[in-house]
């Protein structure tokens, strides 16, 4: 049962904007684990991490202290659920061009490997044309 003042709200707050308490944590550059205690009541965000918090959620420290489930300014929450799709996006993309130029990479060795054993096998062609005299 939570026992600080925020535990709830925090809670409520990263639930409305379907976030994970991983996710939540990696923003503010914490465990999971110490995000959590956030939550359960068990330990109280000081002002900077609620600042930390607040920018995570697009507001300010003053709207988070104002925030109330079913209460959020509805312009606020699509612009904030924009953002964050467009992060998620981002992010996605990201890793797709990362894996795009690791293939492309692993392609171009393979391309120098087989342009390499051509031209082996053109020498090698050559010589035995040569050794028949049928070479120009």
């Amino acid at each position: 049962m939570p026992t600080t003042p925020w535990a709830k709200k925090l809670r409520q707050l990263r639930a409305v904007h379907n976030y994970t308490q991983d996710y939540v944590a990696k923003e503010l550059g914490i465990r999971q684990n110490s995000y959590s205690l956030y939550e359960t009541g068990t330990t109280e965000p000081t002002e900077e991490r609620l600042s930390q918090i607040a920018a995570i959620y697009s507001m300010s420290l003053d709207e988070l202290k104002e925030w109330q489930p079913g209460v959020v300014n509805q312009s606020h929450n699509n612009v904030a659920n924009a953002y964050t799709t467009i992060e998620h996006q981002h992010a996605f993309d990201k890793v797709v061009l990362q894996e795009l130029l690791v293939r492309l990479d692993k392609r171009s060795e393979e391309s120098e490997r087989l342009n390499a054993e051509l031209i082996q096998m053109n020498q090698r062609l050559m010589g035995i044309l040569e050794r028949l005299g049928l070479d120009r």
